[in-house]
């Protein structure tokens, strides 16, 4: 075929992690179905490149005991592989540590819950101006398109979600989220609510 109808071939990464780390990627054979550093395999939605900026070491841990479905139409495809609580404590914190974007801020809130005027305003541009309950369901309802939200306080760091919403497709190239190029406020308050709504309470 002619040249330009040859796509280049994609460039390998023959990263695999050292130590105790590897032992265990080896042991469970990780990059069977996650992509790591360009290593890997893309047959678990997660690629762990950056999972220690999205998610809290103590839900991961956690998850890595009892795997379960973050989309609700899908079975869960991450198998029980039976790890110690020695290795899930240990994979936890690594991939916190070393598995991170460190442009990507742990907390947009220093620590401080965000105001119930925020987390308000943040569930007003959910439902009636962005429709993020079309795709996501929250406060027990809404689509089953992407994760549920109901599970998103206890899982995902603030700096992560933030930064998702500004630009998805900058964070995971090829996704479905829509990039509303939203500004800081707005991305800030749908932060706020996404991870703080258990405290707002009520329904629709």
């Amino acid at each position: 075929p002619p040249k330009e109808y040859i796509l280049p071939k994609e460039a390998t990464s023959t990263y695999y992690p050292a130590g105790e780390m590897g032992r265990i990627f080896t042991k469970y054979r990780c990059l069977s179905c996650h992509e790591v550093n360009g290593n890997g395999r893309k047959l678990a939605d997660a690629d762990l490149t950056w999972e220690g900026s999205k998610v809290k070491a103590d839900w991961l841990e956690s998850y890595m005991k009892t795997p379960f479905a973050l989309k609700p139409i899908l079975e869960e495809r991450m198998p029980p592989l039976g790890l110690s609580d020695e290795e899930a404590h240990f994979v936890a914190n690594y991939i916190k540590m070393v598995y991170r974007n460190d442009d990507i801020p742990e907390d947009i809130f220093d620590g401080a819950p965000p105001s119930t005027a925020v987390i308000q305003e943040g569930r007003n541009l959910f439902f009636n101006r962005y429709g993020c309950q079309a795709c996501h369901m929250i406060e027990g309802s809404g689509g089953f398109i992407g994760p549920s939200l109901d599970n998103a306080p206890p899982r995902l760091n603030s700096g992560w979600v933030f930064r998702w919403l500004q630009n998805p497709q900058a964070m995971k190239p090829g996704v479905r989220e829509p990039n509303f190029e939203m500004p800081d406020t707005d991305a800030k308050a749908l932060t706020a609510y996404v991870l703080y709504h258990s405290t707002k309470g009520g329904g629709q």
